[in-house]
């Protein structure tokens, strides 16, 4: 045998447990006497009867649970008893030696793993300066330092993956729009990704410039046909007042002898004639702000108007 198959003799059973029942004895009455019992008939007059069942049912389960615990702690104990001593002189010395090797390979594994990241931080370091590309950092290299992995293959890694980035901010130096793209390319080190993105801020920036010229001209319109249309009426106006023939000339006619019973009524001066008014029928054509418009400059003006349905 070698070594632990005899480490593991110090421990043997002499004598299993007996345990004496005669469980199989009472099965039958205990499940006559619980099929009873759910074949009770609950009812408001029974109710009361059927709780005192309930309470004897529960007891008779104690009883015999008391016995099983019984029996279930005097197993236990003898083997409670040495597994305290088990604890004491085996396990817990093994498992505080296991516990003190692995966080000394812990320790050393972590400063192996440091200084081969640190080995390669440099190495990216010294690679990312000679192309100009201070602005690219370790960590978007997404590379995972372990044990196994060699600082070779990392550079290696290193190097595929910054040649790529060389070669994408080239292809970038005769576009238009190369600074807005590096700046969300720096973000992704993806040039498709980032040149769509570009690009659709660019349709969105175009579709709003469209809109806001629309507006701008829909509102300049407007404002010209307010503008015609009041000058139109304007001009109607003068028209229609030049077109009416002038009053008729008075001749004056000698005044006549009055007598003194007319005197007082001539010293009364004549009223000034009211402004006549004349009727002009024409129809608009316009949009509804313009109606508006016009409908407000006859009201300003005090001119009457009726509407033609």
């Amino acid at each position: 045998m070698d070594g632990n198959s005899e480490q593991l003799q110090v421990i043997n059973l002499k004598q299993l447990p007996i345990i004496e029942e005669r469980l199989r004895d009472v099965k039958a009455k205990i499940e006559q006497r619980t099929s009873a019992v759910m074949a009770l008939a609950v009812t408001e007059e029974t109710r009361t009867d059927v709780k005192k069942i309930r309470t004897e049912v529960r007891k008779e389960l104690e009883g015999y649970e008391a016995q099983r615990m019984a029996v279930k702690k005097a197993i236990m104990t003898p083997y409670e008893q040495f597994e305290a001593v088990y604890k004491e002189c085996v396990s817990n010395p093994y498992k505080a030696a296991d516990e003190a090797l692995g966080k000394k390979i812990a320790d050393v594994e972590v400063g192996i793993k440091q200084q081969k990241e640190d080995d390669v931080r440099a190495f990216f370091t010294e690679l990312t300066s000679g192309f100009g590309l201070d602005w690219l950092k370790f960590e978007q290299m997404n590379l995972k330092v372990t044990l196994t992995c060699t600082p070779k293959a990392m550079k290696a890694a290193i190097t595929q993956s910054v040649t790529k980035i060389v070669r994408d901010c080239a292809a970038l130096e005769e576009n238009p729009d190369r600074d807005e793209i590096m700046v969300e390319y720096q973000k992704s080190l993806d040039l498709g990704s980032a040149c769509q993105i570009v690009q659709q801020r660019h349709k969105q920036l175009e579709a709003q410039r469209r809109a806001a010229e629309e507006r701008r001209a829909r509102q300049q319109a407007q404002q010209e046909a307010e503008a015609k249309a009041k000058a139109a009426i304007e001009a109607e106006t003068v028209k229609r007042a030049a077109e009416q023939p002038a009053p008729p000339h008075e001749v004056a006619t000698p005044p006549r002898a009055e007598s003194p019973a007319q005197a007082p009524a001539a010293a009364t001066a004549p009223a000034a004639p009211a402004e006549k008014k004349y009727l002009a029928k024409f129809a608009v054509t316009g949009t509804l702000p313009q109606l508006k418009a016009l409908k407000a400059f006859m009201e300003k003006e005090g001119m009457q108007y009726d509407t033609i349905s």
